[in-house]
Formats: structure tokens, sequence, C-alpha cells
């Protein structure tokens, strides 16, 4: 009598686990490489804390998204100064429509 629960059983290829572990591995890079001052920011608590609760975590990843935040913005808006900075430099052209009663296309 089923009682609700389900047994899957799968065989993979080996070379179908080697390319899965190769691709999960590839993404576990990925997340560190993206979130890597998070990763010193835990580690760093750890070093001064030994343990760190759930809580904590959270916090101290929260601490680190922010200033990840901050850092991606000011990055933002360095490159719009400077493209900015570019236009300006650029010598001026004048543009006017061939048929003013027609849109630009």
């Amino acid at each position: 009598m089923p009682d609700g629960r389900y047994q899957v059983t799968v065989n993979y290829h080996p070379e179908a686990v080697d390319s899965l572990i190769e691709h999960w591995r590839a993404e576990a890079r990925a997340l560190l490489r993206q979130y890597w001052p998070c990763v010193v920011a835990i580690a760093d608590e750890l070093l001064v804390h030994g343990t760190l609760s759930g809580a904590q975590v959270n916090t101290v990843v929260a601490a680190a998204l922010v200033s990840m935040d901050r850092h991606f913005e000011t990055a933002q808006r360095i490159d719009w100064r400077h493209r900015v900075e570019n236009v300006m430099r650029a010598p001026a052209v004048a543009m006017t429509p061939i048929d003013r009663g027609k849109p630009y296309l």
C-alpha cells in the first residue's frame, strides 16, 4: 500500500556524472567570484568571534552586499561622468532634418 513516499532510482553514465560535476563546479566558482566580498566578510568575522549565528551571518552578508552596491554605484557614476566629459570634448555637430515636416528615422 503506497504511503505517499516515492523512490526514484536513476542510473547515470559516468561521463554524464563528470559533466554534471564540472557544470556545478563552474556555477560554484561563478557564485564565489560574484560574492567574494561576502565570503571575506564572513571569514573576517569568524576570525574575530570563532563562531557566528545565522542572524550574525545574515547581518554580515547584508553589510557586505550594501558595500558591494555602493562600490558598483560609485563605479557607474564615474563611468557616466567620463562619458559626459568625452561628449563635452567632442566637436559640436549641427544636426538639422532634411525635411522639417518629417520625423527623424
